[in-house]
């Protein structure tokens, strides 16, 4: 559901409306009755507006020597960072125009889609100023997966900034201009990422707003039907201990839900009960880490059991989406 309003924001942008676009909360989704919501997270307001002023960029001195955990905020154009695990600050990255996907490299570089700037940004662990800027042109970037063997970055655009269909980026060793490839599947291109063979997982949406998943490698898509379940809104794609993970955004129950799989197989799932709407996910130290956009909270839950949320953690931000974590 996030990504599709998300969508019809991004329209409203590139239509010359990027300094007033604003989106209505959607309906609130039905929880899980075997937990309760967690006290601390606030229920999204009713009106957010893009370009909300935030300050300068900074980053704590030492944030250098710590492991950093970035979470893109969408309407406040800002990324923050927090020393993990203990979640305090550690800086702001600004000068983004509605940032979306994070993604880090094997040297912990992050790497941010600026959507609306048609660019990705990239910043060394702990740096306050970017290392590099790569041009997307003509695309909307919303995700982004480093291979950690080639070092090619490769880029989810959800379209193009004539409305036109989605597709995927990919730079030679993270650098100059990119391949764009297209498949004629996908109406929107949202979510994917690297496997340990170099293969690209990536999911979307056709022209009728329906779930659609495909494998990118050699310069072509394999489009793949998932057996083993339904998946009706198209989350965060991750590798994990050997499996893709795909994730739902809106699940059956009313809560987001990652999915496990081996090629067209889902083989087991992780139910984020007390979710509203989970794109970007990590899953680290047994735990998916999940920013939930609606409920503008970071939750926490066992992997891969799912239930009950375990905590959550809040703070100023507007819509939460992108996650990384740099070491």
């Amino acid at each position: 559901m996030m990504a599709r309003f998300l969508t019809a924001v991004l329209f409203m942008a590139l239509a010359g409306c990027a300094s007033t676009a604003s989106f209505v909360q959607p309906p609130q989704r039905a929880r899980s009755a075997t937990g309760p919501v967690s006290s601390s997270v606030p229920a999204l307001s009713a009106t957010r507006t893009l370009n909300q002023p935030v300050g300068a960029a900074w980053m704590e001195p030492d944030s250098k020597s710590k492991r950093l955990l970035y979470i893109s905020d969408v309407f406040g154009n800002v990324v923050y960072v927090f020393n993990y695990p203990k979640l305090t600050p550690a800086g702001v990255l600004t000068g983004f125009s509605q940032p979306e996907g994070l993604c880090t490299d094997q040297q912990g570089d992050v790497w941010v889609t600026s959507t609306l700037d048609s660019q990705l940004i990239e910043y060394a662990h702990g740096a306050k100023t970017p290392k590099q800027t790569l041009k997307d042109p003509n695309q909307a970037p919303a995700d982004c997966s480093v291979d950690p063997k080639s070092g090619d970055l490769a880029v989810t655009n959800i379209i193009d900034n004539e409305g036109g269909p989605g597709s995927v980026s990919i730079y030679k060793n993270a650098a100059g201009k990119p391949k764009i490839y297209g498949d004629a599947a996908f109406s929107r291109e949202f979510y994917l990422s690297y496997d340990d063979h170099g293969t690209i997982w990536v999911d979307g949406q056709d022209s009728n707003g329906a779930f659609v998943y495909a494998s990118f490698a050699h310069g072509t898509f394999t489009n793949v039907t998932l057996r083993g379940g339904v998946i009706n809104d198209a989350g965060g794609v991750a590798f994990v201990d050997g499996h893709v993970t795909v994730g739902d955004q809106q699940g059956a129950g009313g809560y987001s839900i990652v999915y496990q799989t081996s090629g067209s197989t889902i083989t087991g799932s992780t139910p984020l009960l007390e979710s509203s709407d989970v794109a970007e996910y990590l899953i680290v130290n047994g735990e998916v880490l999940a920013v939930d956009a609606l409920s503008e909270s970071l939750g926490f839950w066992p992997y891969p059991v799912g239930g009950t949320e375990l905590r959550a953690f809040t703070y100023k931000w507007n819509v939460p989406l992108g996650i990384a974590l740099s070491e």
